[in-house]
């Protein structure tokens, strides 16, 4: 549910916060008011295109902060945003392009942020009505009823894997001389590969013994002088038989002295000490004493192997996964009509398989397609059309797509006497603000929207017909949260909260602000839709009627 909107230099609106409520909230206020400027400020944090032109004059940047009860989606877990009581969404635009969106303070892309509202609000305006025409929305809205989801993933992998196969069929068409070619070729880096027979681990060994080759003399030179140092390697006197001669000439006053006894224990620890560092350091050198012949084997097989890294991928596990996918090209050229009857074979059954699924498919779609249709010829009915038709015809074809092989078209007729045609080209505005009303109600039944925000949805309806339409959209707001804008009073009087938005000069500038109103507002804006004046009494007065007849149909819907 939608708790709050903030809305920054949008059009003629600085700084308004609207703090929404459950039930039916309507919008309502004179022409050119602004009463748009609240639904585009809504669909621009839900994700909509920016216009830079929302930007206030004289502004370089406008922003709107939502806040919904909502607690999490499988998206939110998807996009990695934390978990939350409330879902905080801000996005602000600027006037060079620039977009800042955020969810719950992480950063998100306009895209993210739009599928991500597409699963909580549910915005109804004017353009809707054309994206209803299309089949392929058509087909959507039966699918998501359906709960399709699951057989069009099947579907959808059965033809990834049809399409595989024809792509291996492809490789096998063509003349002998360009297979010949391509054995020759493939038979090369196979041997080539093979021969060379790089194993895993190898490149970082290779490396290591390279980097000791290229240090070689310089440690090799700080080996030898540090044993030569110590009397090693052709040094004047040993550094230990010195240290174990000084160690023995106090043998005899170590008997006598304590500390000439310490002193020679450890003088005896320093023999045994530089001992090991002996030990250590001409094993080191030993470690260096490779022949010219491996030095120049570890660098060939290292340039061998930047050279395959160039033709067969980045890495020894790339090149031998290279040579594997060519075995099996190999294998599948040299038995090319073998391969292309199995390849066959294999296509056939997966069609089979995919036929099944467009059949079951099929079989989901028509038995909910009757059921929809019934469902929406009877909240057609509810809305005064009770002589409207409304079905759902689905084509079985033979072909096999992503969506499945029907066609879908909602088909329509208004008034008694006319023939069923399709939608598109048969409803009138009013008629369409009607059904696009039913549909959101068995739509809303289906449980598939939290939030619904109806945008002109009172379009060329009039009379008793915009009392219908209110109380449908009252109706329901119980099973959710409905927001409305309306210039009818008999929607403004259903409402459980009503704001007004005005435009106001002061000489200086004109702004838009939005304002709850208390019942006896309400009552005054109710009697300036019927079209009086709050200083009319018999406007006062039809608007007080029409509010307090709002009032008991409300309670009578429980």
């Amino acid at each position: 549910m939608l708790r709050r909107l903030k809305i920054e230099n949008i059009a003629l609106i600085r700084n308004e916060s609207i703090e929404l409520s459950d039930g039916f909230v309507v919008f309502s206020g004179e022409t050119g008011a602004g009463k748009s400027l609240v639904i585009d400020s809504l669909a621009l944090v839900l994700g909509a295109r920016a216009d830079r032109g929302l930007i206030s004059y004289g502004e370089k940047q406008a922003s709107v902060f939502e806040g919904l009860s909502e607690k999490t989606t499988s998206l939110m877990f998807e996009y990695g945003i934390d978990e939350d009581d409330t879902l905080v969404v801000f996005r602000r635009i600027y006037d060079d392009g620039r977009n800042e969106c955020r969810v719950n303070g992480r950063s998100v892309t306009v895209g993210m942020l739009k599928a991500l509202a597409s699963t909580l609000v549910d915005v109804y305006g004017q353009f809707e009505n054309q994206t209803m025409f299309k089949a392929a929305n058509q087909l959507e809205i039966v699918d998501s009823i359906a709960g399709n989801k699951g057989l069009l993933l099947d579907l959808s992998t059965k033809i990834d894997e049809i399409r595989q196969v024809d792509d291996e069929l492809d490789q096998l068409v063509g003349d002998d001389k360009e297979r010949e070619r391509s054995l020759d070729m493939l038979a090369f880096q196979i041997d080539e590969i093979e021969e060379a027979g790089f194993v895993d681990g190898e490149e970082d060994q290779l490396k290591e013994k390279h980097n000791k080759i290229v240090a070689r003399e310089k440690v090799l030179d700080s080996l030898s002088a540090c044993l030569k140092a110590l009397g090693e390697n052709g040094g004047d006197e040993k550094v230990t038989d010195l240290v174990k001669a000084a160690s023995n000439s106090l043998s005899v006053a170590g008997t006598i002295e304590e500390d000439a006894q310490k002193a020679q224990e450890v003088l005896s620890g320093i023999v045994y000490d530089l001992e090991d560092v002996v030990c250590g350091l001409e094993s080191i050198v030993d470690s260096y004493e490779d022949s010219e012949e491996e030095i120049d084997r570890v660098e060939e097989r290292l340039d061998l192997l930047n050279n395959f890294k160039k033709k067969y991928g980045k890495s020894i596990e790339d090149i031998n996964e290279f040579c594997n996918k060519a075995k099996e090209r190999f294998e599948l050229l040299s038995n090319a009509k073998e391969s292309a009857d199995r390849l066959k074979a294999k296509k056939e059954k997966l069609e089979i398989e995919a036929r099944k699924i467009c059949e079951s498919l099929h079989e989901k779609r028509v038995f909910v397609g009757k059921q929809f249709a019934a469902d929406i010829s009877e909240e057609l009915g509810e809305l005064g059309m009770k002589s409207a038709k409304f079905d759902v015809d689905i084509e079985f074809v033979d072909k096999i797509s992503a969506t499945g092989s029907d066609n879908v078209e909602f088909m329509f007729s208004a008034n008694s006497g006319l023939p069923i045609r399709p939608l598109a080209k048969v409803a009138s505005g009013g008629e369409l603000s009607r059904f696009m009303l039913a549909l959101k109600s068995v739509l809303g039944k289906h449980g598939h929207i939290g939030t619904m925000v109806f945008d002109e949805i009172d379009t060329g309806i009039s009379g008793n017909i915009a009392k219908v339409v209110g109380e449908k959209m009252y109706k329901i707001s119980r099973l959710g949260q409905v927001l409305c804008v309306s210039h009818l009073p008999q929607i403004a009087c259903l409402a459980d909260v009503n704001f007004l938005i005005e435009k106001k000069d002061d000489g200086i500038s004109t702004l838009t602000s939005v304002v709850e109103l208390d019942k006896t507002a309400k009552i005054a804006e109710v009697a300036r839709l019927v079209g009086g004046s709050t200083e009319s009494g018999h406007a006062v007065l039809h608007a007080t009627d029409l509010v307090e007849e709002a009032d008991k149909f409300k309670q009578s819907v429980f």
